[in-house]
């Protein structure tokens, strides 16, 4: 069940008809608040007013399911009643309206179809050629040899590591952003007078913000500023205002626990300079392959020591390996970079440059293993702890119930424990691909035919926006690794996007950079249990108060896999975004969990960690 129907069900056992959220509960002409707001002329509707589809709650119902006793629009039907005994109910159409208008095509079990059909028929032609491999291969030994690289394109999603020189200019960057009140002052809803219209607003802030920017490059470098006061306008520097904005951009992609309070003020800065700025202000990420590109070096990429020079040597591969394979696993590295400096060096590409590919691709390889670690570590606790079918002991069931500890959803074991290793499979795949979805983000968030409403999606004011390049990507990993899974998908597949759930790709994006925060406070703690349980100030407390690592570790595994996916959340559900949602609904009350202070013992500090760098 979706959260819409989660919330449905809770709103019928009250009695009473449900808002878009608890805001929203004031009754205006004899209807929700909610819904007497929104455009009239449907008919059949009370006092005229539009009856909404109950599942997506963007589109007007044209019809009502008898059995549910719910209005749908067509596509939305089809999908809820696609299986099962709901494939039996009969609907009735909504007086005036037609039904099933809408056709299938465009639905997440239709695009499923066509992307099976284009991957056969890709899988036709690579079995015909010589394999180049996945853009960003799987492998389950990730952080001994990192993800496998095949082709030139998958070097378009890696940007450029941000250099000693530009990091001045991010700095500078960072401080123009901290003093703007950009959002505080546009994204708000009020009149607009004669006096200041919106956009006199928008015009005005984002004056302000290159104006203190030039001011601080003044402070800094005062002959590197004068050069910019002299151009006296601001399109005299459209070149040096759109490097900036990139190299802050290009940052935050290759490091997203950082500028975590400023980033979004610069998009939605970059997005409303279209409407008022001569200039174009949003340049091209700088990827490893248009640097390459520009240079004539894009046979760097083919290089047979490329592997060898940008994977990660960590400390987890020296389990079993002796500390002189390790450093000679380390001589090889840089044997290998060096090779290649040599070999491919010339009077456009410099060995510098070269090296600064090289660490930028290194980076990749960096940030999945530090971020896909976590993932993979607790699929393997999973699947070791728990049966598939059933459980070892009733104290460790995965059965969930709806309604009992908050749970929005029904699942007995087997089913569960299906849903929550799907859950993992899939943020381990996104994880993975996590440059390319966020540069596709930013080309939905800053698409010039790509425009946002501001509306209140009861989380606050947010800027809607619809984001088909982050969907169409979401949906081809959603089939990849429905495939891989092997078994039928448990839940819904639906993708939230350009909604009051997941309002922009920025929401979106944002969401799953939090999945390694969440999951590895959990796994450190669980692989400090040994530690605690052996160590004379802590053994006590772990035998006495919890009956011991083993079934410490058991309760605590239990209680996450239950109810870290049981639906719950504001937005929760089995939807695609409604399980990250109920994962960090059960980190959010980790404290008042009686196992709390073993995690603060095993050194938990915080799932969030600093905002502010």
């Amino acid at each position: 069940q979706g959260a819409g129907a989660a919330r449905r069900r809770q709103a019928r056992s009250r009695g009473s008809s449900m808002a878009t959220d608890d805001s929203e509960m004031s009754v205006e002409n004899g209807a929700p608040a909610g819904v007497a707001q929104r455009t009239a002329g449907v008919k059949g509707a009370p006092n005229g007013s539009t009856i909404w589809c109950e599942e997506c709650e963007d589109v007007a119902a044209s019809l009502k399911c008898e059995a549910c006793g719910d209005h749908f629009c067509g596509l939305c039907f089809q999908w809820q009643h696609r299986a099962g005994k709901r494939a039996l109910h009969k609907p009735t159409p909504l007086p005036g309206q037609e039904m099933f208008k809408e056709t299938a095509a465009g639905t997440t079990q239709h695009f499923m179809q066509l992307q099976k059909q284009a991957e056969k028929e890709q899988q036709e032609k690579r079995n015909a050629a010589p394999s180049t491999g996945s853009d960003l291969a799987d492998s389950k030994n990730i952080a001994h040899r990192g993800p496998v690289l095949g082709g030139e394109a998958a070097y378009k999603w890696i940007p450029m590591r941000v250099s000693g020189e530009e990091r001045t200019l991010l700095r500078l960057l960072e401080g123009a952003l901290e003093v703007s009140e950009y959002t505080d002052k546009v994204d708000v809803t009020r009149g607009w007078g004669w006096r200041n219209s919106k956009a006199d607003v928008i015009e005005e802030e984002i004056s302000d913000f290159f104006k203190n920017l030039m001011g601080l490059l003044v402070a800094g470098n005062y002959q590197e500023g004068l050069k910019l006061l002299q151009a006296k306008d601001l399109p005299g520097n459209a070149e040096f205002f759109g490097k900036v904005c990139e190299i802050g951009r290009r940052f935050k992609i290759t490091n997203p626990e950082k500028l975590r309070t400023t980033y979004g003020k610069l998009i939605y800065l970059m997005q409303d300079a279209r409407e008022v700025l001569p200039f174009p202000l949003s340049h091209p990420v700088n990827t490893v392959h248009l640097f390459l590109s520009q240079r004539g070096g894009l046979a760097v990429l083919t290089d047979e020591d490329l592997h060898i020079a940008t994977q990660p040597v960590v400390a987890s591969d020296a389990e079993g390996v002796s500390r002189a394979a390790l450093e000679q696993a380390g001589k090889d590295k840089t044997a290998a970079f060096e090779r290649i400096v040599t070999r491919h060096s010339s009077g456009e590409l410099s060995g510098d440059d070269i090296r600064w590919v090289l660490l930028s691709i290194g980076d990749l390889y960096a940030y999945v293993d530090s971020n896909q670690g976590p993932v993979r570590e607790m699929i393997e606790l999973l699947e070791e702890n728990f049966s598939p079918t059933k459980p070892d002991k009733d104290a460790y069931s995965l059965e969930i119930v709806s309604g009992i500890r908050g749970s929005k959803l029904s699942h007995p074991h087997g089913t569960h424990f299906t849903f929550v290793l799907q859950s993992l499979h899939l943020w381990h795949q996104i994880t993975q691909d996590m440059f390319r979805l966020w540069i596709l983000a930013e080309g939905d968030l800053l698409g010039e035919d790509n425009s946002y409403r501001l509306m209140n999606t009861g989380q606050g004011m947010n800027r809607v926006q619809a984001a088909p390049q982050i969907g169409n990507a979401m949906h081809r990993i959603l089939s990849r690794v429905q495939s891989q899974v092997g078994s039928s998908w448990v839940g819904l597949s639906v993708v939230h996007l350009g909604d009051r759930d997941v309002p922009n790709a920025l929401v979106f994006i944002d969401k799953y950079t939090q999945v390694s925060r969440l999951l590895d406070p959990i796994v450190r703690t669980i692989k400090a249990l040994p530690r605690l349980a052996a160590h004379p100030s802590t053994a006590k407390i772990i035998q006495d108060q919890y009956g011991g690592a083993e079934r410490l570790k058991m309760h605590i595994l239990t209680d996450f896999f239950r109810h870290g996916f049981d639906g719950s959340g504001s937005d929760g559900g089995s939807c695609i975004d409604g399980r990250l949602t109920s994962a960090w609904n059960w980190c959010s009350k980790l404290e008042k969990k009686s196992y709390y202070p073993v995690f603060l013992l095993a050194g938990f500090q915080g799932f969030d960690g600093d905002f502010r760098k």
